[in-house]
């Protein structure tokens, strides 16, 4: 019986020809991949030292342009694969050299993903997923370095395919593996390099999983607190250590923001948030839990909505977004400045005066998101807090947060990481 579209399927050995169609029903089914290992467990044992058939493309030449297309763009962002290392297996199969299991999968499956986003033709690289995974179980045979790159090669082949294994499950299955190893943890290793390539297996699973987590709406594969492996040392391939210059500055900023992400997504921490919480302590006559300075408060949320507004006009939807934060912004502003008048009111009717007292107007109503734009902050300016002054500049007057142009497209266009995030999110 054929299994429904992008839960995969049950056969592992389907051809090209069968690939060439576009269905995930040839796909393989997870829950399949593992079932001999979960019910036979067993000591790791060597794993054979040749593989089947390997496909090669027209020339050694046309291989490497698309494996350095493959690693100057996800290779960046997950940088679990050794890219010397590849290199040098992948010379070593265009000059005749029969491969082991685990550098068949890899050569296929990284050939196989830079096709995939690379070309609008999707059946050569549905050939070469096809042929990967025609060492899979062999790559997936012990609980070892090897099986976690194996799984998180076919993560990102299915996170840009429209059918096969979910990534969700194949995420989940990598986290148990990485979990049952202890690539989370502290320990000691033989030497940096190989400390090193760990840290980055797991950190390329950590960071995939934050993001398939918050795009399916679902919980963390761990917890930050049950992480105690360091983050990853900025080396470049001979191992010299470069901060801020090396390949791997990129992939530690990245992980870094999904650390951030990870606290703000397990408490749901805003500043609209903050706000409301404020609001609502105002309403029933409770100190406020949190106190903002009220003008640097105003400038943070005009700033957000600066950069949204920026980014919109790159990404499609992204102004609804704006004008949704804008319009839920000025009502909670306009609802804590009534409450407050409420209390000067109540204080003031325990020191009655003579003069007649005015009937307060009504409450303002949460209506749909219509134009609406934030008040200017009341003078004295503010200076901006050294986190915004990083994207913003700030006019004469120091009232009115300006973005810079040329930081709008750093942010949006830097390393293309941006918009590989993006595109991973509409294609998932």
């Amino acid at each position: 019986m054929p299994s429904p579209a992008g839960s995969g399927g049950s056969s592992a050995t389907a051809g090209p020809s069968e690939a060439s169609t576009g269905v995930g029903t040839e796909l393989p089914n997870i829950g399949e991949i593992f079932r001999d290992q979960l019910e036979h467990r067993r000591p790791s044992v060597a794993r054979p030292s040749s593989a089947p058939r390997v496909m090669r493309l027209s020339s050694l030449e046309e291989a490497e342009k698309l494996s350095g297309q493959y690693f100057n763009s996800m290779g960046y962002q997950y940088p679990f694969l050794s890219r010397p290392e590849f290199m040098a297996n992948l010379r070593h199969i265009y000059t005749g050299g029969v491969p082991s299991p685990e550098t068949h999968h890899t050569y296929h499956i990284v050939i196989a993903i830079s096709l995939l986003i690379g070309s609008a033709d999707p059946s050569q690289a549905a050939e070469f997923y096809h042929a990967s995974q025609e060492t899979l179980p062999l790559a997936l045979q012990n609980e070892d370095l090897p099986a976690v790159r194996a799984l998180l090669g076919l993560a990102l082949y299915t996170m840009f395919a429209t059918a096969g294994p979910s990534i969700w499950h194949v995420l989940g299955a990598t986290m148990r593996l990485s979990i049952s190893m202890g690539l989370h943890k502290a320990r000691p290793y033989p030497s940096i390099a190989e400390e090193e390539m760990a840290k980055r297996a797991f950190w390329s699973l950590y960071n995939l999983d934050r993001l398939i987590a918050s795009t399916l709406g679902r919980p963390l594969g761990i917890a930050d607190d049950d992480i105690s492996v360091g983050l990853l040392r900025e080396l470049n391939d001979d191992e010299t250590e470069a901060p801020g210059a090396s390949a791997m500055t990129i992939p530690l900023q990245v992980t870094r923001l999904r650390r951030i992400f990870s606290r703000i997504y397990q408490y749901c921490i805003t500043i609209l948030w903050c706000l409301e919480q404020n609001a609502r302590s105002l309403r029933e006559s409770q100190p406020s839990p949190w106190h903002p300075e009220e003008q640097t408060m105003r400038r943070g949320i005009q700033a957000v909505v600066v950069l949204l507004e920026e980014f919109g006009k790159r990404r499609p939807g992204v102004d609804r977004l704006a004008e949704t934060f804008r319009h839920q912004s000025t009502v909670i502003f306009s609802q804590m400045a009534y409450q407050q008048q409420q209390l000067e009111q109540q204080q003031h009717h325990h020191h009655p005066q003579h003069q007649p007292q005015l009937q307060p107007p009504p409450p303002p109503a949460l209506l749909p998101p219509h134009p609406m734009s934030l008040a200017a902050p009341p003078p004295p300016p503010v200076p901006l807090a050294p986190v915004l002054d990083d994207v913003l500049l700030v006019d004469g007057s120091g009232t009115v947060p300006m973005i810079d142009p040329q930081m709008a497209e750093q942010l949006f266009y830097s390393y293309n990481w941006f918009q590989e995030e993006m595109a991973s999110y509409y294609t998932l």
